[in-house]
């Protein structure tokens, strides 16, 4: 396992700016300032963040979760699977399954992810949550918003559908999300 290496996408700000102007998505352009500093606090992050990792499913959403006559787990679609930081994918986790994703945080489920984690851990690991938190913004969030506006640009696909598909990820999940993000960043780091 010595020689393995997480893969962070980096996209410089230049790019951002470039995707962003050319989506002409109001909300996202709104944003653009925000979403350039996460970019730097992520991308200076990134060291740190790669010095504590394990291997980890990457992409536990509920539609991954299959359940056996409702008490058994199976975890499907594992084709994103390697390493990751374990608090950014904590923090991760606990994030979108509080709803963030549609512009809202539940700060009770937010808790309770994180309390089943440490009854089993003890302990979130070596790495500062403040950077857990940036790098998640930046490796999930940053990272599918920009993959999202690609796919609206045509950089994807030259399929129609694939543009609708990422038009309607930024409009319903990506900018409620940032935006919630932008207004509640401070408060979430708080409770974190």
């Amino acid at each position: 396992f010595d020689d393995l290496q997480v893969h962070y996408d980096v996209f410089d700000n230049y790019h951002w700016t470039y995707l962003i102007k050319e989506s002409k998505h109001r909300a996202l352009n709104a944003l653009l300032p925000q979403i350039i500093k996460w970019n730097d606090l992520y991308q200076s992050r990134i060291p740190e963040l790669s010095n504590d990792l394990l291997v980890s499913h990457r992409d536990m959403h509920h539609k991954n979760i299959l359940w056996e006559e409702g008490l058994t787990p199976h975890i499907v679609d594992w084709e994103s699977a390697g390493l990751i930081n374990p608090v950014l994918e904590v923090i991760g986790y606990g994030c979108e399954w509080s709803g963030i994703l549609w512009g809202q945080f539940n700060q009770e489920i937010f808790l309770a992810l994180i309390d089943a984690y440490l009854k089993e851990k003890k302990t979130l690991s070596k790495t500062d949550v403040k950077t857990a938190f940036y790098g998640w913004i930046g490796h999930c969030v940053l990272g599918w918003t920009e993959f999202n506006i690609r796919r609206i640009l045509g950089m994807v696909s030259s399929d129609p559908d694939e543009a609708k598909i990422g038009n309607t990820i930024i409009d319903m999940r990506m900018s409620k999300c940032l935006q919630y993000l932008y207004d509640n960043e401070a408060a979430m780091l708080k409770i974190m």
